[in-house]
């Protein structure tokens, strides 16, 4: 029974993650403008780890504004890149030490697929 579930559970979960659509949708200069004071405002005054953790949280904002356009292909790899440095952070937030923040699961799976986006970029065949 535990196997049936276990397949069951392999089979549908792929489709419930095409389900989700758009995860982070782009956003108008405005709107990012308004984020950008909230965030600046929430971190003034915090830790250099806040700090930290909101400069991440701008960047990821300005990849979501048309001038991510500019990055063209690397786009996606600045935001996983982006996504290493947050989890690594959230996990030293949350009370962990360095090196184990750095072998955090999170981390790891985040730092994997960097890793492979990036020997994908530099891998890839011009299209002639």
């Amino acid at each position: 029974m535990i196997h049936l579930a276990t397949f069951l559970l392999a089979a549908i979960w792929p489709l419930a993650a095409l389900a989700q659509g758009d995860v982070a949708a782009p956003i108008a200069y405005p709107d990012a403008l308004t984020e950008l004071v909230q965030l600046v405002q929430t971190a003034k005054g915090g830790s250099a780890l806040a700090v930290a953790i909101a400069a991440v949280q701008i960047g990821m904002l300005v990849l979501r504004t048309p001038l991510a356009s500019k990055l063209g292909k690397w786009s996606i790899t600045a935001v996983l890149g982006l996504s290493c440095v947050a989890s690594l952070l959230a996990a030293k937030a949350a009370g962990a030490s360095w090196l184990a923040a750095a072998l955090s699961g999170p981390m790891m799976a985040a730092a994997q697929v960097f890793a492979h986006q990036i020997a994908a970029q530099f891998s890839e065949k011009p299209v002639a």
